[in-house]
């Protein structure tokens, strides 16, 4: 935690010295002294991070460095007393001494670790044959059994469920719950049941010792160790269970994290960085976390290091390379991205244990708040040093921020916020808020439709997120944020923008909001913005493409093309620019018409390497043909009202990559549809929609061995299911929708009798039928 301190505190004072604003140029001289002794702090920081829990003094220490490292921020009036207590701190520091680091210390950054989760049960004996004699009693008062507590629940209940007791006494079991018996997992005791409740206690710390001992020192790996080294190490780990909260997940996670490493520093290094992952604690409970906002809010909090690139590297790909290796350390859980060919990871998420024990840290450690539907109004206001916070109201404003000017992170993510800015937020004051550098603003009605334009003051921030929120104008002082690295307008309501986004010199990610217009008319300005990696959204009716093609660094662009002009400017600069780009998403709009015979606009579209996403909705006639060079990492593709005549798949049926396929409105408009043997070998979800002269569809064993999700939608000629689908076994779901009664009654099972068709899909566990039209 002290060197992500240090660190923060280092990348601001670079920002402030490097910006040419004028309130600086009288304290450089100042902001040099100042930088140079957090330098100078670096050198204490691996004895600090070792000592911080056996020194109450250090432990105060770290925390003065923390404060000062903000008011570092407030350099024109503090400067003298900041660097006077720098100093200080030094001194202090330096009393305690200084071990030398060795050559072949452990690089925590860099190092990876397999881990495989075993089934170590430890301290529950007693637990389980208690419930096993209340799951074979006769006593109808027992007949739900809850068990209630903060960790250990579904490991006692799975051992309990799959016990001897269990198989003897039931003659059916499941999961979901028994023949006569329900067994009960739950935190929340007012859930519980009101008959018994079977509470769990936390481990003791023998207890908690032993289960983290067999995971983290197996049997081959404790016999090569000496006495006095299992026991240093044995001090160690009973420090860990504590700061795990005697709690058996975390615990079984962090022994996952030291099983094939046993020395003495790492397993210290381990236990003083476990909450070195207290940002995740800010994201509401239960809920997936979106990868690419992760790595934005660890970009701007300063955590990602520049050291760290490799060649080539920015640093969202460091950013991406630490969630890789929190996950392989078994630290979060995360969701791989599937439709993509250049991010590694969709979302994460964590353990409801793992999340608590961020929070908690985190209040500990003062790094971070979390004010929720728990807290109270009087509560909430009473937080006063906290430096991030995080609210999740439905209504949230000044009351919940209380007199705390030193705010560095505020995140506004209500617990409605999937209701598309149906939650309010009352007036913020941005002039309270003056050291802030990030700020999210998700889901919510602004006051008048419009964001204050005393955001202007806001000069430090480096991250501003209005996503999903309801907001009509954006201030033109957006330009006055000199530091800003990520904005995301993807707004509700058709944001009006200002044409001053050009003049953000530093910004690398803009997500624009889609649709938008821009103030006064005209098209909206990009050329300057030579940091620009990433653009969402543009718009070649509202933006102008001439100033996209002068972006030197930008490498991933999702964009609407509307017309053929600008079509063909993006299509002929990516294609001689291969190697800049990572990833294009492009929608084709209906105003652009491509050649019957395969137009050599679109030929030439399809051989760029980078382009994963194709929505095309403009008339096509013909397909061009597959050719190696081209369709190559072509991942989704949407087509809509194209009006192909020549059967589709026979070209499609070949793309290596292709996962998400969906025709829909007049994509094809002719009569019959084959998918051949071995063809579609990776998709995993085919749509078919408003198909209205499709008769006949063909599918051969072994076609689309992946499919996961079909869907079949206003297909009003289709005749029957085809009879291929039995062989596709991967196949989950199966949606149903508008169809004629004729076509949906072959597929049921009515009043237990089957339909004509139905042999064909009884395989698939989730079969939906949907009527949204008349008749």
């Amino acid at each position: 935690m002290v060197d992500l301190v240090a660190t923060t505190a280092l990348e601001t004072l670079r920002d402030l010295l490097i910006e040419e604003a004028k309130f600086l140029s009288s304290v450089s001289t100042q902001i040099d002294e100042v930088a140079e002794q957090l330098k100078a702090m670096h050198r204490f920081l691996k004895d600090a991070d070792k000592r911080q829990d056996n020194s109450e003094m250090v432990r105060g220490w770290v925390r003065d460095l923390r404060k000062l490292s903000i008011q570092a921020e407030n350099i024109g009036k503090e400067t003298e007393r900041i660097r006077s207590r720098m100093a200080e701190l030094t001194k202090q520091f330096d009393a305690l001494g200084k071990e030398e680091s060795s050559a072949d210390e452990t690089n925590w950054s860099r190092k990876t670790y397999g881990h495989e989760i075993e089934e170590h049960f430890v301290g529950m004996e007693e637990e389980i044959k208690l419930l096993e004699t209340l799951m074979k009693s006769d006593d109808r008062s027992n007949r739900v059994i809850s068990i209630c507590g903060m960790g250990g629940k579904t490991t006692l209940a799975t051992k309990v469920y799959n016990g001897e007791a269990a198989e003897w006494c039931f003659q059916a079991r499941a999961w979901i719950c028994g023949h006569s018996k329900v067994l009960l997992t739950t935190r929340n005791k007012n859930i519980a049941a009101t008959e018994y409740v079977h509470e769990l206690r936390c481990m003791s710390d023998d207890v908690g010792w032993e289960l983290l001992q067999k995971i983290a020192l197996p049997t081959n790996r404790s016999q090569v160790l000496t006495t006095n080294e299992i026991n240093l190490l044995e001090e160690v780990g009973r420090k860990i269970v504590r700061e795990c909260g005697r709690l058996p997940l975390p615990i079984s996670v962090i022994g996952g994290i030291l099983r094939h490493e046993s020395s003495m520093r790492w397993w210290e290094k381990v236990c003083q960085t476990i909450d070195s992952y207290l940002q995740r604690g800010c994201f509401p409970e239960d809920e997936d976390i979106n990868a690419e906002k992760l790595y934005l809010l660890w970009m701007a909090e300063g955590m990602v290091s520049h050291e760290d690139r490799g060649r080539g590297e920015t640093l969202r790909d460091v950013a991406e390379r630490y969630l890789s290796e929190l996950a392989n350390r078994c630290m979060v859980q995360v969701r791989m991205d599937e439709y993509s060919i250049c991010n590694k990871f969709e979302s994460c998420r964590l353990h409801d244990l793992m999340r608590d024990l961020c929070l908690s840290k985190g209040k500990e450690e003062e790094f971070l708040e979390v004010v929720d539907r728990h807290m109270g109004t009087e509560e909430a206001s009473l937080i006063c040093k906290i430096s991030r916070l995080a609210i999740h109201l439905d209504e949230a404003g000044d009351d919940y921020l209380g007199k705390n000017k030193n705010l560095r992170s505020l995140l506004f993510l209500p617990v409605g916020r999937r209701g598309r800015g149906r939650n309010n937020l009352v007036s913020i004051n941005f002039r309270m808020l003056k050291f802030l550098k990030i700020l999210i603003l998700e889901g919510y009605n602004f006051q008048d439709k419009k964001i204050p334009e005393e955001i202007k003051g806001l000069i430090l921030l480096k991250h501003l997120s209005i996503e999903r929120s309801w907001i009509k104008e954006f201030p033109s002082s957006i330009c006055n944020l000199p530091c800003l690295r990520s904005l995301n307008l993807d707004s509700l309501g058709g944001l009006k923008l200002p044409n001053t986004i050009h003049k953000l010199r530093r910004l690398s990610h803009l997500s624009l909001p889609h649709p938008h217009r821009v103030k006064g008319g005209g098209k909206l300005k990009l050329e300057g913005l030579n940091e620009l990696e990433t653009i969402k959204w543009f718009s070649s009716s509202v933006d102008d493409t001439t100033h996209l093609l002068k972006l030197p660094k930008l490498q991933r662009l999702q964009a609407h093309i509307c017309d053929e002009e600008s079509l063909q400017m993006i299509i002929d600069y990516t294609s001689n620019h291969q190697e800049q780009f990572r990833e294009i998403k492009l929608v084709i709009e209906e105003g652009i018409t491509f050649e019957k015979d395969g137009s050599s606009i679109l030929r030439k579209m399809l051989t760029i390497h980078s382009l994963s996403y194709l929505n095309i909705r403009c008339r096509v006639g013909k397909l061009p043909a597959y050719e190696i060079e081209s369709w190559r990492n072509l991942v989704t593709l949407i087509v809509e009202g194209c009006y192909i005549e020549e059967d589709p798949m026979e070209v499609l049926e070949k793309l290596p990559m292709l996962r998400e396929l969906t025709f829909w409105n007049h994509a094809y408009v002719g009569r019959k549809m084959v998918c051949s043997a071995s063809g579609f070998p990776n998709l995993t979800s085919l749509m078919l929609s408003s198909l209205g002269n499709l008769e006949e569809w063909r599918v051969e064993e072994r076609a689309m061995p992946n499919l996961f999700h079909l869907s079949i939608w206003d297909c009003e000629k289709l005749e029957t299911i085809p009879e291929g689908l039995k062989f596709i076994t991967t196949l989950k779901q199966l949606w149903i929708g508008d169809m004629p009664k004729k076509f949906a009654d072959r597929a049921r099972v009515v009043d237990g009798r089957e339909g004509e068709d139905y042999y064909k899909i009884k395989h698939i566990p989730s079969i939906n039928f949907v009527q949204i039209k008349n008749g």
